[in-house]
C-alpha cells in the first residue's frame, strides 16, 4: 500500500481540510502518516488534536511516495522553516510526489520546489501570485486543484476530495 505524509502545523492547522483529505486519501487505499512540527499531539483552529506519528525532523523521504503540506493560521507561521523546505527538496529529488494546499502552497514556492511549474492555492491576501512570481512559478486561478508533474497544488478545504483523489491516482502510477 502507498504511503503519503500529510504534515499540519503543531498549532493551527484547518481540521476540516485535514480530515476531508486524510479521509479520502485512505479511502483509495493510501496510508497516511502524519507528520508535525511538534509531537504527540497537534492543536486545529478549533482546538480539536490529531494525533502526530513523526515530527518534521524525524521524516525519511525514502520511505514515503510523497509529501503534502496542508494549511490553516498556523501553517506559514509553524511550517515556513528550513525543515520543511529540505523536506520538499527531498520529495522533488527523488522523484516523489509534493504537493500543498491553501496557505502552504507558499511554503513550496520559498523551498523553490515550484520553479517553472503552474501552482494554485489560497490568495484571498492576493499575495500568492506575486510569491509564486519571485519563486519563478506561475499562479493558475482557475481550476481548485493544479497538477504539473509531481507538484500537486490545491486552493483549499472545499477541493480537499478532488486533491487527495489526484494524489491518489498519481501515487499509483
Amino acid at each position: 500500500m502507498p504511503s503519503i505524509i500529510l504534515v499540519i502545523a503543531g498549532t493551527g492547522y484547518h481540521p476540516e481540510e485535514y480530515k476531508k483529505l486524510k479521509e479520502e486519501l485512505e479511502s483509495q487505499n493510501i496510508n497516511v502518516i502524519t507528520v508535525s512540527d511538534i509531537a504527540p499531539d497537534a492543536i486545529a483552529e478549533d482546538e480539536s488534536r490529531t494525533n502526530v506519528d513523526l515530527r518534521l525532523s524525524e521524516v525519511n523521504m525514502e520511505n514515503y511516495g510523497g509529501v503534502i503540506f496542508l494549511g490553516g493560521a498556523g501553517a506559514e507561521k509553524y511550517l515556513n522553516n528550513h525543515l520543511s523546505y529540505q523536506l520538499a527538496v527531498s520529495a522533488k529529488k527523488k522523484d516523489k510526489i509534493y504537493g500543498a494546499i491553501q496557505v502552504s502552497t507558499r511554503i513550496l514556492a520559498r523551498a523553490g520546489v515550484l520553479e517553472y511549474k503552474e501552482a494554485t492555492g489560497w490568495n484571498e491576501d492576493n499575495r500568492l501570485e506575486g510569491i509564486l512570481r519571485k519563486n519563478n512559478a506561475e499562479y493558475e486561478d482557475t481550476e481548485p486543484v493544479v497538477i504539473d508533474g509531481k507538484a500537486i497544488t490545491a486552493v483549499n478545504s472545499d477541493s480537499a476530495e478532488k486533491f487527495g483523489r489526484a494524489i491518489a491516482r498519481e501515487l499509483k502510477r
